[in-house]
């Protein structure tokens, strides 16, 4: 009887199978590796770009636009742009003004001891700040003035009205009566209906009326504040619409910027600009008055995003000659 045959269970040659080499098993676990870290990379990608779209403008759900027909008053900024630095500095060595300022407190104020340096230089100037009468009545018992000199409009005074009076609702038929002196001539200023200038000499300059809401200062910066300016000539009539508009938005969460009693979006960008400026090109910076989640400013047109995405409440002049005035209210 023969024997039984012999049957391998390693092959048909009889030979083991060959063992993975350790570079082979290297080469698998860093591809692991690697599609694991990727994996996690692109989910890192993605929560980055959630918190980024978050903090990014809200999304608007409902837009309403009302007309209504009357406002509340407004701030007045009148500005001298013919009262420059060098100006005021020859006019004040003509009037025999010492030519050393140093006793001014220039270095503690800045361009705010300009209005200090004007009522020793122009008596006129408290004299036209004390004959402006608002709506009938002398300007200092329904506001207080704001002086700042700014480059490009000169001497800005602005009048922001009281508490107590900033409610009061007025229409297109408010008028501001302004002694304004340019040089050594004064004019006399009318405001019903539009904006007049008559002068009383050949050398009058021109002034420039801007409206903006009361809790905002005025800024010469055009990407802080939009504000088209009413330039008003001797002899001339620029006439002032006023188009009342209350447009109301509400989003899915809250802005960033906070909305509460005492805050101003002007000083907010205004201080991040100075900031700016300090650092180097592209250089970031965040301000007391934003939250946490506010997004850094740091360039111009992050100024110009944020004024279109967290401005509150503002009045800007149309940029047409007709001078139409739009007041809008974003909620």
């Amino acid at each position: 009887m023969s024997p039984p045959a012999r049957v391998s269970v390693l092959g048909s040659a009889g030979r083991p199978a060959p063992r993975c080499s350790r570079r082979r098993v290297w080469l698998l676990r860093a591809f692991s590796v690697a599609v694991v870290a990727s994996a996690l990379s692109f989910t890192a990608l993605q929560a980055s770009d959630c918190v980024y779209r978050y903090r990014q403008e809200p999304v608007i759900t409902t837009r309403a636009v009302q007309t209504v027909r009357t406002l509340p008053l407004p701030a007045l900024t009148l500005c001298n742009p013919s009262m420059d630095g060098m100006v005021l500095y020859h006019y004040g060595v003509s009037h025999g003004y010492p030519t050393n300022l140093t006793s001014l407190p220039w270095a503690e104020e800045g361009n705010l001891t300009i209005p200090i340096f004007l009522r020793q230089v122009f008596p006129a100037f408290d004299k036209s700040l004390a004959d402006c009468r608002l709506l009938g009545r002398p300007c200092a018992d329904l506001g207080r003035w704001q002086h700042r000199h700014t480059t490009g409009f000169g001497l800005c005074s602005t009048l922001v009205p009281d508490p107590d009076v900033a409610g009061r609702q007025v229409g297109d038929g408010f008028s501001i009566q302004y002694n304004h002196w340019a040089g050594y001539s004064e004019q006399d200023v009318g405001v019903q209906d539009g904006v007049r200038l008559v002068p009383q000499q050949k050398d009058a300059r021109r002034l420039l009326v801007f409206l903006h809401a009361r809790h905002e200062p005025f800024t010469p910066l055009p990407w802080v504040q939009q504000l088209t300016e009413l330039a008003v000539q001797p002899g001339a009539i620029a006439r002032a619409r006023i188009e009342l508009t209350i447009e109301r938005r509400l989003s899915r969460r809250q802005a960033p910027c906070r909305s509460r009693a005492g805050y101003s979006r002007v000083r907010c960008l205004e201080r991040c600009l100075s900031a700016a400026q300090l650092r180097a090109a592209n250089a970031s910076c965040r301000t007391i008055d934003m939250v946490s989640a506010a997004p850094l400013c740091a360039t111009g047109a992050e100024y110009l995003e944020l004024l279109s995405r967290y401005s509150q409440a503002y009045l800007r002049l149309d940029n047409e000659l007709r001078g139409k005035v739009l007041i809008v209210l974003q909620f």
